[in-house]
């Protein structure tokens, strides 16, 4: 049987590093965009991460 964990998690200023720990941690294709990628010039905000998206066949074993 297979099955899909589609979580959507939330982190405040470091997602990019949580990200890069779970593709560490599980392997897989990860994809981020930034909210500049968005649209959003703040240069505060801009390089932050708005969405990441960790794709692994580890679970289809």
């Amino acid at each position: 049987m297979t099955s899909r964990l589609n979580p959507y998690l939330s982190f405040r200023d470091n997602a990019r590093a949580a990200m890069e720990h779970y593709q560490r941690v599980f392997g897989g294709d990860l994809r981020m965009n930034t909210f500049g990628e968005f649209g959003n010039p703040d240069p505060q905000v801009a390089d932050l991460i708005m969405h990441a998206q960790l794709e692994t066949d580890q679970g289809s074993r």
